[in-house]
């Protein structure tokens, strides 16, 4: 198979289509995230697996705005039964709620 240049073109499946995809998607995610908990926590280098509620940066109010955040951000809907501090305590957490949230989406 020929690409548009002539050259022999590489044949790439579906599934790791899918799949890089897929991970540019959440890098993309993660770099959102973390990006705004960077306006709140100064200069602190929040790691991705850093649990922002033992660390104490988060009060009620700031919890609120993170789920308003991620609502808008994503395009998507945090339902009450999302609303547990496991979905929230991490970047990488918010990114597999992000993710689930996505994939449950696309497949409807």
């Amino acid at each position: 198979m020929l690409d548009c240049t002539g050259e022999k073109a590489e044949k790439v499946s579906i599934p790791t289509i899918i799949s890089h995809y897929k991970l540019q998607n959440m890098k993309a995610a993660k770099d959102k995230i973390k990006k705004f908990l960077s306006q709140f926590f100064g200069n602190y280098d929040l790691q991705d697996d850093e649990d922002i509620f033992a660390l104490g940066f988060v009060n009620s109010m700031f919890a609120m705005q993170l789920v308003l955040f991620i609502e808008k951000e994503f395009e998507i809907t945090i339902e009450n039964e999302d609303l547990e501090f496991a979905n929230f305590r991490s970047i990488n957490s918010m990114v597999s709620l992000v993710e689930r949230k996505t994939t449950v989406l696309a497949k409807e």
